[in-house]
């Protein structure tokens, strides 16, 4: 089940105070408040929020990072998940990709979240700025911000195998971001950030190109955007293209904590692969 909570409690472990920083060690020892939840459970590939199947929603992703010159888009089906706090009370296994619009804060509670989508593309979350909803005339997603945490332990976000944008030099479709996908803009990369506290990015795979292109990023791919990396793991995901862990393309990833381990990629960058990024790690 999938909970939407209230806000979470002063002392709740995992959630950043308001600067941004981490709590204290000692309140850290407590579990994040998840009471007063709406049940969004999964039922056979669809989430479900009070007993009625979420709509999927036709997403318009533009192919350009830089805007979208001439209005090219690439849909996808998706569910959308909206600005709010959220926890995992079980498993969820889904078959479309879920986009995130707006702040959204979630907890995997020591459950998985696993993406079964035979023969097609996706990556697990998808925060992309510039998507239109329901058409090329619908609602823009201007704004995407994901905090992950796993209070319980063993949370996991897997089955991810990327997601298509096309690069407008070489003329190219990529597949990119097995387990997370974060996009924004040349010139508003603060629009569209990723803050990992917890949980592990597994098992993701980017092991087919599409028209030549190369597939990047196996667990997480930064695109124009910004990731902060205080915790967790990004673990055993791999790519036949560059950055099996991660893959940055100028944007900006900042890690003070948390594994990117025993990921694999057939070029570059096993484990981290970087351009035309700013990166601080300490």
């Amino acid at each position: 089940l999938l909970l939407l909570t209230g806000a979470p409690s002063a002392r709740a472990s995992y959630w950043p105070a308001d600067d941004g920083t981490m709590p204290l060690a000692e309140e850290q020892a407590g579990h994040p408040a998840h009471d007063g939840g709406i049940a969004l459970p999964s039922q056979g590939g669809a989430l479900v929020q009070g007993g009625t199947p979420l709509t999927l929603r036709t997403l318009y992703f533009p192919r350009y990072a830089q805007g979208n010159p001439g209005g090219n888009f690439y849909q996808a089906e998706c569910y959308i998940l909206e600005a709010g706090n959220y926890y995992l009370d079980t498993d969820v296994t889904i078959q479309h990709p879920i986009i995130i619009k707006g702040a959204v804060s979630l907890c995997l509670n020591g459950n998985t979240v696993t993406l079964q989508a035979a023969g097609k593309l996706g990556a697990v979350f998808k925060l992309v700025k510039g998507a239109l909803i329901d058409g090329t005339t619908g609602e823009a997603i201007t704004q995407a911000s994901l905090n992950l945490y796993d209070c319980a332990g063993g949370g996991k976000i897997t089955g991810g195998h990327g997601a298509q944008r096309y690069d407008t030099y070489s003329d190219n479709i990529f597949t990119e971001g097995g387990g997370v996908q974060i996009r924004g803009e040349l010139n508003d990369k603060e629009s569209i950030i990723f803050n990992m506290y917890g949980g592990e990015i597994f098992g993701n795979s980017m092991d087919s190109n599409v028209n030549s292109g190369y597939s990047g990023g196996g667990g997480v791919c930064v695109d124009y955007a910004v990731f902060n990396m205080y915790g967790g793991k990004i673990s055993n995901n791999s790519t036949i293209g560059n950055g099996g862990g991660v893959m940055l393309s100028t944007g900006t990833f900042t890690m003070s904590g948390g594994e990117i381990s025993e990921n694999r990629a057939g070029q570059s960058g096993g484990g981290i692969y970087a351009y035309g990024t700013t990166i601080h790690i300490s």
